[in-house]
C-alpha cells in the first residue's frame, strides 16, 4: 500500500486532525508506537475464533440522517474495537465471521430486505489485518447484501490485504472449500480445517439467492450428507487433521431450536471435532455429545449497531473461543477457553469489552441454568490485564 494512502487510512481509523505536515507525521509515528506486536509464545500456540463482526459503517451512515451520532467518523474505528485488541494482540492466529459486504456500492437489488450491511473498503480490511485477522468465514446471511458483485469486491479487498476467505466463494466449489491451515508449534504440527457455513433458509435461497451452486457465487449451504463426504474426503488426506465446523444459524438473541440441536449432533456423527457456532448476536448454549464439544453460538464479537438486547430481554454477553495448543509427547493437548464479552452497545456506547468478575459470573450463572448436567466453573487468567476470567473445556481429539 503507498505510503501516502497508508497515513490517510490511518488516521481516519483514530480520528484525528493534523493542523499541518509536520503535525501529520507527529500522529502517525505515535500511533506505530502504539499499534499491538504479534508474537509466539513457545510454550502454546492459541487461535482465537470469535463471531458475529461488522464495523455497521452502513448503520452510522443511516443514524446521521435521524440526527444521531455517527460513531466512527466521530470518535474512530479503533474506539470500538480498543478493548478487545489486547485479546487479539495475544492470539497466534484470528478467525472471525465477517458479517458484511466490503464495497462501494450503495444500492441494493434486495430492497425489502431489513438491513444492508456494507464496510469502507479502503478502512475495514486494512484495520483487520492490522489488528491481526488472519482468516474470515463469508457463510452468513450479509456477505451478499450487495448481490454477486458485492460479494466478488469483498473477495478482492480482503484478497488484497492478505485475509483469507472461506465459507463463500465465486463457484460452490470455492464456498464450501475447508480452510486448511498447518502450524507448526515446538517442531510438531497441528493440522486445522475449519468448514464455514450458512444454514439453508428459503427466502435466502430463492428470493435473495445467497447460496452457491455450481458456477454461481455465493455462501456455502449446511447441508448434512455434503458436510459428510467433505469430512471424509479431508480426514482421507489429512488423517490427523481437527476438524471444526463454524456455522452460522439459529434466531436472533435467543438460545439454540431444536433444528440446531439436530444438525449439530449430525455434524459430530460425521466427523466434527469441534463445533463453535454463531449467528444469533448472543451467547447460546454450551453442550456436549458423544464428547465432542458443542458451542451453539459465540454472540457477537464486535457488532456496531444498538442491538436488540434490550428490547427482546436477552442476556447482553457474546464469548471470544481460544483454541489453546500444547505440544505432548504424543499429539497436542487441546482447549477451549471461552471468555465472555460484555455486548450490548446501548450500554457500552460502542465498545464491547471483557467482563469484570461480577459480570463473568453472572454470564456464568445463566450458561449454567441452560447446561445443568455440565460443572461449567470460572478460571481466571492471570497472565491478563482484560479478559481474565473465562471458561474452559478440555478438548478431546
Amino acid at each position: 500500500m503507498p505510503l501516502q494512502q497508508d497515513i490517510k487510512i490511518m488516521l481516519k481509523i483514530f480520528n484525528l486532525q493534523p493542523k499541518n505536515a509536520l503535525h501529520k507525521w507527529a500522529l502517525l509515528f505515535s500511533l506505530t508506537l502504539i499499534m499491538p506486536l504479534a508474537y509466539a509464545d513457545k510454550h502454546r500456540f492459541e487461535i482465537l475464533f470469535g463471531g458475529d463482526t461488522a464495523f455497521a459503517k452502513s448503520y452510522h451512515d443511516n443514524y446521521i440522517q435521524y440526527g444521531k451520532t455517527h460513531i466512527l467518523a466521530e470518535k474512530g474505528y479503533e474506539y470500538t474495537i480498543k478493548r478487545l485488541i489486547p485479546m487479539m494482540d495475544r492470539a497466534d492466529y484470528v478467525i472471525l465471521n465477517l458479517e458484511t459486504a466490503i464495497t462501494d456500492l450503495r444500492k441494493s437489488e434486495f430492497t425489502d430486505k431489513a438491513y444492508l450491511h456494507y464496510e469502507d473498503p479502503a478502512v475495514a480490511p486494512y484495520l483487520l489485518k492490522r489488528y491481526g485477522v488472519d482468516a474470515v468465514s463469508l457463510a452468513n446471511n450479509h456477505a451478499l447484501d450487495f448481490a454477486e458483485e458485492g460479494l466478488m469486491h469483498t473477495l478482492q479487498h480482503l484478497k488484497k490485504h492478505d485475509i483469507a476467505v472461506f465459507g463463500a466463494g465465486l463457484t460452490a466449489g470455492q464456498a464450501a472449500a475447508p480452510h486448511i491451515k498447518s502450524f507448526n508449534i515446538d517442531g510438531k504440527i497441528f493440522q486445522m480445517a475449519v468448514i464455514g457455513s450458512f444454514e439453508y433458509r428459503k427466502k435466502y435461497d430463492k428470493q435473495y439467492r445467497f447460496y452457491a451452486s455450481g458456477n454461481k457465487p455465493g455462501s456455502n449451504v449446511l447441508s448434512i450428507p455434503e458436510t459428510r463426504r467433505q469430512i471424509a474426503q479431508i480426514k482421507a488426506k489429512y488423517p490427523d487433521a481437527f476438524i471444526l465446523m463454524y456455522p452460522h444459524w439459529g434466531k436472533n438473541y435467543a438460545w439454540k431450536n431444536d433444528r440446531q440441536t439436530e444438525i449439530a449432533h449430525a455434524l459430530i456423527d460425521a466427523g466434527a471435532d469441534l463445533i463453535l457456532g454463531h449467528g444469533s448476536h448472543k451467547i447460546q448454549e454450551i453442550k456436549q455429545y458423544k464428547g465432542k464439544w458443542i458451542i451453539y453460538s459465540l454472540g457477537n464479537f464486535l457488532f456496531n449497531t444498538p442491538g436488540g438486547f434490550q428490547r427482546l430481554n436477552a442476556e447482553p454477553y457474546g464469548m471470544a473461543a481460544m483454541l489453546e495448543l500444547t505440544k505432548k509427547s504424543h499429539g497436542f493437548a487441546i482447549h477451549v477457553n471461552l471468555y465472555p464479552i460484555f455486548s450490548d452497545n446501548r450500554m457500552t456506547d460502542f465498545q464491547p469489552y471483557f467482563l469484570s468478575k461480577d459480570e463473568a459470573e453472572t454470564f456464568l450463572k445463566a450458561m449454567q441454568e441452560k447446561s445443568p448436567e455440565l460443572e461449567l466453573r470460572l478460571r481466571q487468567d492471570k497472565t491478563m490485564a482484560t479478559g481474565k476470567y473465562y471458561i474452559q473445556l478440555p478438548v478431546d481429539a
